[in-house]
């Protein structure tokens, strides 16, 4: 997980998520992760709410991208709300392969774009 101050916030950015392929849903390996990341959220003022944003590499359908991404960041809220974070807290994006952060063109690259963002609003 990266940690990086924004004009929102800070954005903790979490890369190389697993989940089944193509769909949202997470693989039971991500639970302890998970875990860490709610116990973070939970010392958070109970008034901050948090941004999730899913995001995809850019390898398809945009339209089916956008939709996985969003699938992606609901289910991140869905896991957190099951480890005791107000689901009235969390707000959802996403954005399919519209936001690269690395090359589309490498296995590398795509694998950094396919990531979660979750940005503590300030």
């Amino acid at each position: 997980i990266n940690f990086e101050k924004t004009d929102l916030g800070t954005r903790l950015s979490i890369h190389d998520l697993q989940f089944q392929p193509n769909t949202a849903e997470l693989l039971p390996g991500e639970a302890a992760r998970i875990d860490n990341i709610a116990a973070l959220l939970k010392k958070v003022p109970e008034k901050t709410r948090f941004l999730i944003e899913g995001h995809t590499a850019r390898v398809g359908e945009e339209k089916g991208e956008y939709e996985l991404s969003l699938e992606r960041a609901h289910a991140i809220a869905k896991a957190l709300t099951q480890r005791g974070i107000s689901s009235q807290r969390i707000i959802c994006k996403g954005y399919g392969g519209r936001i690269p952060i690395g090359n589309n063109d490498t296995p590398e690259g795509r694998a950094i774009n396919r990531r979660v963002e979750i940005t503590i609003l300030e």
